[in-house]
């Protein structure tokens, strides 16, 4: 319940207040990666645990200067979803080969795969 969930932050439920609507707000996550190591994700599911209603991960085959790197992220979806203890996870591949891509530009369009 709304009140669980707010005793659970140390806050209360004001099921009264203009904003509450009588239904729960859902929260995403999103987030561009490369080569973390797999504790920093653990470290940002523990904090986080049970709190999204879905994770997106965006992973690119190539570093932000343009050198290639190897996709390692793809095939862990379901570890990603115990870490986070979420079904709604989408690990997702950014190719981008047009070398007049870059900087910003190509941090830009590696985002917008998030809200796709």
């Amino acid at each position: 319940s709304e009140s669980e969930r707010c005793r659970r932050y140390g806050y209360q439920w004001n099921s009264s207040s203009p904003y509450s609507n009588n239904h729960s707000r859902r929260v995403f996550f999103g987030a561009l990666i490369a080569d973390e190591p797999w504790e920093l994700m653990e470290v940002v599911a523990t904090e986080t645990r049970g709190i999204y209603a879905g994770v997106v991960l965006v992973e690119s085959n190539r570093t932000q200067n343009r050198t290639p790197r190897r996709l390692r992220w793809l095939q862990h979806t379901k570890h990603v979803q115990q870490l986070f203890q979420v079904d709604n996870v989408q690990i997702r591949s950014f190719v981008q080969e047009n070398q007049k891509v870059r900087d910003l530009v190509f941090e830009h369009q590696q985002r917008q795969e998030i809200l796709k």
